[in-house]
């Protein structure tokens, strides 16, 4: 059975920068399937700017965004 994680990609500092690139490299060494979850049009520039996007990442839109003031 593969495990699979869903990632808040606009989450936590500097996202969706760090969060991708972390995603990308558990992706890319470990047996693991990825969801990023979040405005996928930033999360895929972010991927495109580090190379192909793996087979074991997909990405999710999200249309709202939770803010730390809500």
């Amino acid at each position: 059975m593969r495990t699979t994680i869903a990632v808040d990609a606009m989450g936590g500092d500097k996202a969706p920068q760090s969060v991708v690139g972390g995603a990308l490299l558990a992706a890319s060494q470990l047996p693991i399937d990825i969801i990023l979850v979040g405005d996928s049009d930033a999360i895929y520039t972010e991927i495109n700017n580090r190379g192909p996007m793996p087979s074991n990442i997909t990405v999710v839109h999200a249309q709202s965004v939770i803010t730390m003031e809500d």
